[in-house]
């Protein structure tokens, strides 16, 4: 596997790993396992712009999503510790793995906060309920428009 390919898988796990408490959750095994099949997918390539188009085609990537959103919705997040970049001197290369672990594991979290999103919207009383607030919400900004003239 080249190392720009690997480079994508870990930044993927790292998003996982970086952002929520899974070490020894229940969880933690499904990750290791996806994870597993991941790597061996990826062995497969050695241009990352391959694989990233088969990964995003395959439904290794949905598992991916679905694992997101059980680790979202059963395991805690992670408190993010800063540190003062001057003392540190590993700053700069952890900030930017971070950056990138974020940035490609940002679409993965929008989709588990959508898919969490959907299962409440669809949940007869608390669908209802958001539903309301939605209403209440887009014409309160009418009013505030109105007060305003």
């Amino acid at each position: 596997m080249n190392d720009i390919v690997k480079s994508s898988v870990d930044a993927r796990k790292q998003a996982i790993y970086n952002s929520y408490c899974i070490e020894g959750s229940e969880v933690e095994n499904d990750v290791n396992n996806l994870f597993k099949e991941i790597e061996s997918f990826a062995s497969k390539y050695n241009d990352v712009m391959d694989f990233e188009n088969a990964f995003q085609s395959s439904d290794l990537n949905k598992k991916y999503t679905d694992i997101f959103t059980v680790v979202a919705s059963k395991c805690s997040p992670k408190a993010i510790e800063t540190t003062d970049a001057y003392e540190d001197t590993t700053y700069n290369e952890t900030s930017d793995a971070m950056y990138i672990a974020d940035e490609l594991g940002r679409p993965i979290r929008r989709q588990a906060r959508q898919q969490i999103d959907d299962k409440l919207r669809s949940t007869p009383i608390v669908g209802d309920i958001m539903s309301a607030k939605q209403h209440i919400d887009f014409f309160s900004r009418f009013k505030k428009n109105k007060d305003e003239k």
